[in-house]
């Protein structure tokens, strides 16, 4: 059975009850829904230390002592493999005990009411079709957070800029790299100030359900030092989707398309 499953939400009756049938948990939201707070409790990094793992598989290793299925969704080689690298360690009952006190009653990712119910219901059974409607749905909350960034810059609001970035986000303008301070400083003194952005071709790449990147072919009227120049752009926007399911820019990097007879092309596989 499909619940959600994780150290603050263990679901230990339900476990007992289903045991009797037969019927294992498979864990929803093993490691929390990316939550970093789940990740970072002090004794997920302590056994990480002890066994020479890392917190993540500290995690799936307890979900595994408890009985759980767990299918740890991941488009990266490198974090599949860890995910299967849990074999090799056991957690103490002592370990499992300390674990067990991070259980907070009602502390669940995900609450449904009776429409989402009705919705569910109504979801068609061809899975293309699902996960495509979903893709296009993920698509447009990125260029939604996209536009906001975008309308911060047009507007010369600081305020905004803080809302949509984080505060580690890099800025990288033609080779010069600031962070969000100088960022935050150039739009304030309004160094350069953006006038118009014609797109020529925008495509968003979802990694993870995670991480997003906008790449963004445009033409960019801006003000610099009072004059007015039009140049051709890659704007790479590189997005990543907070707990409370936004997502926020952490890094953006402006590319000059130098030759006036060069047709820049996105490639894919």
């Amino acid at each position: 059975m499909t619940v959600e499953n994780h150290p603050y939400h263990p679901n230990d009756a339900l476990r007992e009850y289903l045991s009797k049938y037969g019927i294992v948990i498979e864990a929803w939201y093993p490691l929390g829904h990316g939550d970093a707070s789940l990740r970072n409790e002090p004794v997920f990094a302590k056994l990480a230390e002890k066994y020479g793992k890392s917190p993540v598989q500290v995690i799936l290793r307890w979900h595994i002592q408890k009985g759980n299925s767990i299918i740890p969704g991941s488009k990266s080689p490198a974090h599949l493999a860890d995910n299967l690298d849990i074999f090799d360690f056991a957690l103490t009952d002592d370990e499992m005990a300390e674990i067990a006190k991070l259980a907070e009653p009602g502390k669940t990712y995900y609450t449904a009411d009776e429409s989402v119910y009705e919705k569910y219901l109504s979801i068609p059974d061809d899975f293309d079709v699902q996960e495509a409607k979903y893709q296009e749905e993920l698509k447009a909350e990125i260029l939604a957070a996209s536009d906001e960034y975008w309308k911060a810059q047009f507007d010369l609001d600081v305020e905004q800029l803080r809302r949509v970035c984080d505060p580690k986000a890099p800025f990288v303008h033609m080779g010069i790299t600031m962070d969000r301070g100088a960022e935050e400083e150039a739009i304030a003194q309004r160094h350069i100030v953006t006038v118009k952005r014609d797109d020529k071709h925008v495509d968003v790449r979802v990694i993870d359900d995670e991480i997003a990147i906008v790449l963004r072919q445009l033409e960019l009227t801006a003000l610099v030092g009072g004059n007015e120049a039009i140049n051709p752009f890659v704007a790479t926007e590189t997005y990543h989707r907070q707990t409370d399911g936004s997502w926020k820019l952490i890094s953006f990097v402006y590319t000059h398309i130098m030759p006036e007879n060069y047709q820049f092309r996105f490639l894919s596989k």
